[in-house]
């Protein structure tokens, strides 16, 4: 493939991008349309169960349903020999496009690369040959160190697609959609004078059929067409297929697969739930209504709507794992300006405490960073004082009163009325009580008047009517 070629290709996936995207800055794989019209060429794609996984796994989980990226990269060869893999969290992923041919894999990138296919910000859109799967997922790390540098790169996030594409091109058109022009032989028979871009078309044409013969041949179910096959996975996102034997191809179950067994779940262990084989090995029919039938008898099935709940379960796990994970990362990355906050509130509470007016707070930051401590370079003003003391006066409230409600230990209530500043009338509401290290502390709450009659009125109320 030419350097013309892969230019080609990148303007035209950036005015798709465009056009799908909807102004949206990514794109994920999940949300390209099923059907994409290209030069004259109609593209139907099938996305399968994306495989997901933590770059730096050792060893897969299957509870879990996280893989180790060598795992995920042969589940997902043996769906497809075209996969799309994206690497990184939902916020800043990359996306590169995998082709299986044979032994030798395919890898096309359209981000700026170096010729090994690293990250580089000079670099240009790369297509890569590489000879083994193992060649593979060293490529993909490699990629992902310097995405992401050397320390990071394993708690990154992938997610590997397979995807199934065949190419329809619509009749009379060339590449870009211009239709042919015909014209009449010496014997009177009507010919097809092919433009330069359907005679491109057509090149197009055959290796598409090339590169998804494989494909069509493994994944379309024997009986159905792949607009139906696509038609009724879209309704049912479970639904996959297998090779059954050498010539006939069925539908199993994802969900059911991902299962298995069903006897792990106590709670449901008396009704002797059961998965059923068949969808596991591969279900196939005569016809297509009586594969139909099978289909909306097993989606009605208790097995296969519980296995369903758990697939949910355990996606939603893998979920705050990886948000437990990014946000362990993220605090390893800041852990120094966390503590420059915490310096600085630390600074700013023993201005409340020893009641020093909050213009010191920006002498007390002046004087700290003078004795060679790291204050950072902001929340120094009295304003940022006056926040950070609300700030924690508000959460110290909060915490003490859900103690106090949540250990149902005594506490003993104080009130006083009193006049502000101001000259207004408030109602000043006294708590003493124990905090979670056993020391006596003491809550003072400040009630304004139209509050505090409201307030005593309640008492009143709920105290003569009980």
């Amino acid at each position: 493939m030419s350097t013309q070629s892969i230019d080609e290709i990148v303007k035209d996936g950036t005015c798709l991008h465009a056009s799908v995207s909807k102004n949206k800055t990514y794109m994920m794989v999940s949300e390209l349309p099923q059907k994409i019209f290209l030069r004259g060429i109609t593209y139907n794609l099938i996305r399968h169960d994306a495989l997901t996984g933590l770059i730096g796994t050792q060893q897969h989980d299957v509870s879990a349903m996280t893989l180790t990226l060598e795992e995920a990269a042969r589940r997902a060869f043996e769906t497809s020999s075209t996969i799309m893999v994206v690497l990184g969290p939902a916020d800043c992923a990359f996306t590169v496009a995998v082709y299986k041919d044979g032994v030798s894999i395919f890898c096309f990138d359209s981000h700026s690369r170096t010729s090994a296919g690293t990250a580089s910000p000079n670099g240009k859109a790369v297509l890569l040959s590489i000879e083994s799967v193992d060649g593979f997922i060293s490529y993909l790390k490699d990629l992902a160190k310097s995405l992401f540098g050397v320390q990071r790169y394993i708690d990154m996030p992938f997610e590997l697609t397979p995807v199934m594409c065949t190419a329809e091109m619509a009749p009379g058109a060339g590449l870009n959609g211009e239709s042919t022009k015909k014209k009449k032989s010496s014997t009177g028979t009507e010919l097809l004078e092919a433009t330069e871009d359907s005679a491109n078309a057509a090149k197009v044409m055959r290796l598409s059929k090339q590169l998804d013969a494989s494909d069509a041949e493994k994944l379309i179910p024997t009986i159905l067409k792949p607009d139906v096959f696509m038609d009724w996975k879209e309704k049912r996102p479970w639904i996959c297929s297998k090779r059954i034997s050498s010539t006939v191809v069925g539908l199993t179950c994802s969900s059911c697969d991902s299962v298995k067994d069903l006897s792990r779940c106590i709670q449901f262990s008396k009704e002797k739930l059961k998965v059923s084989n068949e969808w596991l090995n591969g279900v196939t029919a005569d016809n297509r209504k009586k594969l139909h039938d099978k289909v909306t008898q097993h989606e009605k099935s208790k097995a296969h709507i519980l296995c369903c709940q758990m697939v949910a379960n355990k996606s939603k796990k893998t979920i705050e794992r990886s948000m437990d994970i990014s946000r362990s990362v993220w605090q390893q990355q800041n852990a120094d300006r966390i503590e420059q906050t915490c310096r600085v509130f630390r600074s700013v509470y023993v201005v409340a405490w020893k009641h020093l007016p909050f213009r010191v707070m920006s002498h007390l930051f002046e004087l700290q960073q003078q004795n060679g401590i790291a204050m950072g370079k902001m929340l120094f003003s009295h304003q940022s004082c006056s926040n950070i003391i609300c700030f924690i006066a508000s959460e110290m409230r909060r915490r003490l009163t859900s103690f106090i409600i949540s250990s149902e230990a005594p506490f003993s209530l104080m009130f006083d009325e009193s006049t502000t500043v101001a000259n207004d009338s408030v109602l000043i509401l006294y708590i003493r009580a124990l905090d979670p290290e056993g020391n006596v502390c003491l809550l003072t709450v400040i009630i304004t008047a139209h509050a505090s009659n409201v307030f005593m009125g309640g008492i009143w109320s709920g105290r003569f009517s009980g």
